[in-house]
């Protein structure tokens, strides 16, 4: 089951923020690299940072920082007509060091993308745990890819359940 933003809780520390999405009808592919480059230029000065992943057709956004900026730009991309069926994952705290810094963009094949939103992760650890695996599959840098995946997890305070 997942999270509807108005169940989200706010908490302290770092804001780490899951969702998936559909493009919405009338947009094509070309709505992603518009949307990348608004986010480049926005989210450094919201500290904000994550990784937005798109297959062609769907969005997967694991987005973290200040929890007020992160909060708030998560209302904005709810609100985006670009897209369509916004799912939260996870919304959850957790130290603000304990994450790579920045934001980046990659393509994941939709099989890929299909594990992760059809599997029925609870709880933080899980969800962490099933968007490392998700990171390690797509074409994004290797910090984030590497840096989510086994040891690099736990030691973050993430089970790889």
């Amino acid at each position: 089951m997942h999270q509807t933003l108005a169940e989200l809780p706010q908490s302290p520390g770092s804001l780490h923020i899951v969702y998936t999405s559909q493009l919405a009808p009338g947009q094509d592919y070309t709505a992603y690299g518009r949307i990348c480059r608004v986010a480049r230029q926005r989210n450094g000065p919201l500290a904000v940072s994550g990784v937005l992943l798109f297959d062609g057709q769907r969005f997967c956004q694991w987005l973290h920082g200040e929890p007020t900026s992160t909060a708030a730009l998560m209302q904005t991309i709810a609100s985006d007509r670009r897209h369509t069926d916004v799912q939260v994952h996870l919304q959850t705290s957790l130290p603000s060091d304990a994450f790579p810094s920045g934001w980046r963009a990659g393509f994941v094949d939709s099989d890929t993308l299909d594990q992760f939103v059809q599997q029925p992760p609870h709880g933080a650890d899980r969800v962490m745990a099933a968007l490392g695996r998700l990171l390690a599959a797509a074409d994004v840098g290797p910090a984030v890819s590497q840096g989510m995946t086994g040891r690099a997890m736990q030691s973050r305070g993430c089970s790889s359940a």
